[in-house]
């Protein structure tokens, strides 16, 4: 069973093709995903659109319009983090039309005219063989995301042999905070080239960052990992200590925003800490 991150992965791959339909209004590689009893929901025109067929005229359609008219749009892979009521407070709950899960890759449709500038979110689900089962359009009015970009793609692995089907990928906003908490725990290497993370490293690194991520006390979480020695004046890890605050703090005021991220690693590796013995990271 596929745990959250690996789902992820195949829903990139299928949001990515979908990204491609809209900005060039060619959906041909979309539909090999669709199955037949698949299923399309329009928010704003309270439609429901049934079956494989129907499903595959309505994308065409959508195509030849988007061609006909230059009516591109611009995308963006993101990924789900909450909902913000009218106190603007953050929640767990989605909107009920989507199936909501924190952490959840989307994919945001932006096109801008003199009359108004059009934004809708695009969620889909897919079945244990990889198929789309279900696509929904609805606003993004409400939802609060974050943008998907460069990604570093991990590998469990044995030695030198990774499990490719077992891939899973990591945004740049999780990987430079993750390549920060394994400098922490002594892993070396070089940010911008693959490396091999043994597994016991591995989950340091991730012990740590939950705790960094769990942690109400800067002061205090500050003081730990950098090594700052109040008495003598001194900071045993100043590298440490100026990219925690670097930006105004912001790894600290965005660190349960992370969570979910941390969860999800800690989840993938415990579905594969007994068959292998590393962690392979590569751009």
């Amino acid at each position: 069973m596929r745990c959250r991150l690996e789902e992820n992965a195949l829903l990139y791959n299928v949001l990515h093709v979908m990204s491609e339909g809209y900005e060039t209004g060619d959906f041909d590689e979309l539909i090999p995903y669709l199955t037949k009893e698949c299923v399309l929901i329009i928010q704003e025109d309270l439609k429901q659109i049934e079956g494989y067929e129907e499903v595959v005229n309505y994308m065409f359609t959508e195509g030849e319009r988007i061609k006909s008219t230059e009516g591109y749009f611009q995308t963006e892979i993101i990924e789900l983090l909450g909902k913000r009521n009218s106190d603007g407070d953050e929640q767990t709950a989605g909107l009920n039309i989507i199936h909501y899960k924190p952490g959840k890759f989307c994919l945001i449709l932006e096109k801008e005219s003199q009359e108004k500038k059009e934004s809708l979110l695009v969620d889909i689900d897919i079945n244990d063989e990889d198929k789309v089962t279900r696509i929904v359009f609805c606003t993004v009015e409400g939802l609060e995301y974050r943008t998907f970009c460069e990604c570093v793609h991990l590998y469990p692995a044995k030695g030198t042999e990774e499990n490719e089907d077992a891939e899973i990928i990591m945004s740049e906003i999780y990987s430079n905070e993750l390549y920060f908490f394994l400098n922490y725990v002594g892993i070396q290497f070089d940010y911008y080239d693959d490396c091999s993370i043994p597994l016991k490293q591995w989950f340091d690194a991730l012990g740590v960052w939950k705790k960094y991520a769990e942690s109400d006390d800067f002061d205090q979480v500050l003081e730990e990992m950098a090594g700052i020695d109040y008495t003598r004046h001194t900071v045993a890890r100043p590298d440490q200590a100026k990219y925690m605050c670097d930006g105004g703090g912001k790894m600290w005021t965005e660190r349960k925003s992370k969570k979910t991220m941390i969860d999800g690693l800690m989840e993938w590796t415990n579905k594969y800490k007994d068959s292998y013995d590393c962690i392979y990271c590569c751009l």
